[in-house]
């Protein structure tokens, strides 16, 4: 989540929320080494964000709710593997 307009326009709402819901602070990844929640800059997406990048998968215009859709679906694939 970058520190400029993505953080404005409701990035600190979803990191927030992501980090509750996984039970860590930003920068940090979970007990099982599979979720990582860091900060960090979309050079190029200024206008799409708040942009969240999962892989090489970007997310623009996220909200908490997009945010939890992502992570149910990571944490279903977590496990299938």
């Amino acid at each position: 989540m970058c520190q400029a307009r993505c953080y404005i326009l409701g990035g600190r709402e979803i990191l927030g929320h992501v980090s509750r819901n996984l039970d860590i602070a930003a920068d940090e990844t979970t007990k099982d080494g599979f979720i990582h929640v860091g900060n960090g800059c979309v050079p190029g997406l200024l206008r799409h964000g708040p942009v969240v990048a999962i892989d090489q998968n970007l997310y623009g215009k996220s909200t908490v709710q997009s945010a939890d859709e992502i992570l149910n679906q990571l944490k279903k694939s977590e496990k299938g593997s």
